[in-house]
C-alpha cells in the first residue's frame, strides 16, 4: 500500500508547507505522510531530516521586540510564500509571531492566544476565573522561601531546559523578569494532545502519552524532557479533568487546531497542569504513530479547506501499529562527543523509525546537547522504557568522546 502511494505521489504535485522551529524532524516526516512536502527551518538541520526534506538551518530562532532584522526573518523572507506550521520554540517568540502574522498563512494559533497561554501568570489567572485548581505561581522578581517547594523556570523554557529546584544550593542571580516561580509537585509527568476547530463546539481529545523526564540512563538534567510513550491512560476522573482543561483552552484563551498541555499526577492521582505547548508537539508524532491516525489532515482543516482535502486524499494510508505502545526516547551528550552515527540507506518516515534527529557524521555535540532520538515498540510502559534504555545503550557506542577524536 505504501509503495502504491509513492508511484502515485511522485506523479501529483505536493503542495509545500514551511515548518519553523528548534527541531522540526518529527513535524516534517507528519508533513510527508500528509502528502505535502516540507520545506524547514531548524536550528539542528539533522542528516536525515536533509535527507528528506528542503533545510534551512539558523542559529537562532528570536526576533527581539522592536527589531525589524535577523537572519531567521531574512530566511523565511527568502522561501516561497507557502503556509506556515510552528514546531517546537516557537511559542516562545511573540514578537517573530506577529512579523509571520502579517505576511503568511499561519496553520496555528493566533499569536495572542499563544502568547496568553505562555505568561504563567495570565494562565493562572485565567484558570482560577473558570475555578480550575491551580498550582501557584509567582514572578521571577518576586522569590518565595528557598525551602525546595518551588521550582524556578524559564518564562521562555523548551524541553525542560533551566528548570531548578528553589532551595539554598540556587543562584539569585539568575532572577529577572525572564523566570517564574511554580510550586513544586511530585509524581508522573504527562502530556495530553487535542484539536480544536475554529469554530464553536468540543475539543478533540486526541490521547495522552507519559513522558519521560530526567532520565540518568539517557545523561539528562534532572527536569530535561526525554521523550513520550503512548498511548496513556489514567483513570476516568483524572482524565475527564485534563479534557476539561483542553476545552477552557479553546474557549477561554482561543487555541486552535493540535496544542498540548504538560501535566504532573501526584501519589494520590491528582492532576496538576504545569505548563501549555499551544503548537505541534512531540506527542503527535507517538499518539498518529501508535493508534493509526492522521492528524495533520484534521488540524490543516481548522484555518485551510482545499489543503485539508487534499492531504484526506492523498495522504499516506496510516500504518498498523506493531504493537501496543510506542515510545520516543532522547540521548543527551555528557560531555562533548563526535557523532559517528551512520546515515541509514532508507530514512524512514512512514512509520516509526528506530533512529531519528541523525547528526551529521562528524559533527561536535556539546554536553547538555541531544545528540539523537531512538523509538521502540512494547506491549506496556515498562517494556518499551527498557527498550529504549537498551536502544539508548547501543547508540553511546557509535560516539566519540571530542578530546579522543
Amino acid at each position: 500500500m505504501i509503495d502504491q502511494f509513492r508511484d502515485e505521489s511522485l506523479t501529483l504535485p505536493r503542495p509545500k508547507a514551511l515548518i519553523l522551529g528548534a527541531s522540526v524532524r518529527a513535524a516534517a516526516f507528519s508533513v510527508l505522510r500528509a502528502g505535502f512536502e516540507p520545506v524547514c527551518v531548524d536550528q539542528f538541520a539533522d542528516a536525515d531530516l536533509r535527507a528528506i526534506a528542503e533545510v534551512h538551518p539558523v542559529d537562532s530562532l528570536s526576533l527581539k521586540a522592536g527589531q525589524a532584522e535577523c537572519p531567521l526573518v531574512s530566511t523565511i523572507r527568502e522561501l516561497p510564500d507557502i503556509p506556515v506550521l510552528y514546531a517546537g520554540g516557537m511559542e516562545n517568540q511573540p514578537w517573530l509571531l506577529e512579523h509571520l502574522e502579517q505576511d503568511r498563512t499561519i496553520w496555528g494559533s493566533a499569536r495572542e492566544a499563544i502568547e496568553w497561554v505562555r505568561q504563567p501568570q495570565r494562565l493562572v489567572d485565567g484558570l482560577v476565573q473558570v475555578k480550575q485548581r491551580v498550582l501557584p505561581v509567582s514572578l521571577g522578581l518576586n522569590p518565595p522561601s528557598k525551602d525546595g517547594t518551588w521550582v524556578v523556570k524559564p518564562i521562555a523554557s523548551a524541553g525542560g531546559r533551566g528548570i531548578s529546584v528553589w532551595d539554598a544550593s540556587t543562584c539569585e542571580s539568575i532572577l529577572d523578569e525572564r523566570h517564574y516561580f511554580q510550586q513544586r509537585v511530585h509524581g508522573r509527568v504527562f502530556s495530553a494532545l487535542f484539536l480544536a476547530e475554529t469554530e464553536p463546539g468540543d475539543v478533540r481529545f486526541v490521547g495522552l502519552t507519559r513522558q519521560l523526564v530526567g532520565c540518568p540512563e539517557l545523561n539528562a538534567g534532572p527536569f530535561a524532557w526525554c521523550g513520550n510513550i503512548g498511548p496513556a491512560f489514567l483513570p476516568v476522573e483524572a482524565e475527564f479533568l485534563v479534557r476539561r482543561w483542553g476545552n477552557i483552552l479553546k474557549w477561554k484563551f482561543g487555541l486552535t487546531g493540535l496544542y498540548g498541555i504538560d501535566f504532573m499526577v501526584d501519589e494520590a492521582g491528582e492532576p496538576w497542569l504545569l505548563e501549555v505547548n499551544p503548537r505541534f508537539t512531540g506527542s503527535v508524532e507517538i499518539l498518529e504513530l501508535a493508534c493509526g491516525l492522521s492528524l495533520l489532515a484534521d488540524h490543516i482543516a481548522c484555518y485551510d479547506n482545499d489543503a485539508a482535502a487534499f492531504a484526506r486524499e492523498f495522504a499516506a494510508p496510516p500504518i498498523t501499529p506493531s504493537d501496543e505502545r510506542l515510545g520516543r526516547a532522547i540521548l543527551y551528550a555528557p560531555y562533548r562527543l563526535i557523532s559517528r552515527i551512520p546515515l541509514p540507506e532508507h530514512v524512514d518516515w512512514e512509520s516509526a523509525p528506530t533512529i531519528a534527529d541523525i547528526p551529521e557524521f562528524g559533527s561536535p555535540i556539546d554536553a547538555g546537547q541531544p545528540v539523537c532520538s531512538v523509538y521502540a515498540w512494547g506491549e506496556d510502559e515498562a517494556d518499551v522504557t527498557e527498550k529504549l534504555f537498551a536502544a539508548a545503550k547501543n547508540i553511546e557506542r557509535l560516539l566519540e568522546r571530542a578530546g579522543d577524536a
